[in-house]
């Protein structure tokens, strides 16, 4: 009875999302709209750094903690979401910055995390 009952929610699932556009469609009905066609939100996250602001942010980061830098790639992802959070008014940001560039093996506290968001504001991220 179970697999009766998992098959029909199954097939009411199925034929529920089987809805598309049919041959008969007019293509007149494609063409974007003003909304679909805006640029995407801005996030909060910014670019990618590169070249001499690559290295003024990783030389930050590296004197709150070098091993921090161990994957530099890492640290700049790390530090780009922290970015939308300060930018973001999240709560408690030191605190977070403490969790997302630290991790179990080596854990970082909340005033590496406020130093980690004073090099973010000078480098990566400053504020408006």
């Amino acid at each position: 009875m179970k697999k009766f009952a998992v098959l029909a929610c199954l097939a009411a699932v199925t034929a529920l999302s089987v809805t598309g556009c049919s041959p008969d469609d007019k293509k007149d009905d494609a063409k974007p709209t003003a909304a679909s066609s805006a640029p995407a939100a801005d996030t909060g996250i910014p670019p990618k750094p590169t070249g001499a602001d690559r290295d003024a942010y990783l030389k930050a980061i590296k004197a709150v903690d070098p091993t921090l830098v161990t994957d530099e790639d890492k640290a700049i992802d790390a530090g780009r979401n922290q970015c939308q959070a300060l930018d973001g008014g999240a709560s408690n940001t030191d605190h977070f910055a403490a969790a997302r560039f630290g991790n179990d093996a080596h854990p970082l506290t909340d005033a590496q995390g406020k130093a980690l968001n004073a090099a973010l504001r000078k480098t990566l991220c400053p504020a408006s």
